[in-house]
């Protein structure tokens, strides 16, 4: 499965289809196409990995791994008492 040109777009069409959501559409992206720049803030280990963060704070925070997001949340996730900077 190729990659969309506009991964953005892409996710915004899946979750017009019933049952898909920004995760689920995110969780494609990653997964399916093998976008690089992709995060889920709202993922819940994600969450727990960032406490007292909303998902807007966390997706700001993210920002600092653009363009490769997917590879920290790869990381974040399968990386046991990640935690993240004070920065």
């Amino acid at each position: 499965m190729t990659i969309p040109g506009d991964v953005e777009q892409a996710m915004k069409t899946l979750q017009t289809f019933p049952g898909i959501g920004r995760w689920t559409a995110n969780y494609f992206a990653l997964r399916g196409w093998q976008a690089k720049d992709v995060f889920l803030p709202d993922d819940y280990l994600i969450k727990q990995r960032f406490p007292g963060m909303t998902p807007a704070q966390i997706r700001l925070y993210a920002e600092r791994w653009k363009p490769w997001r997917s590879y920290a949340l790869l990381h974040i996730w399968y990386t046991e008492g990640w935690q993240p900077d004070e920065a």
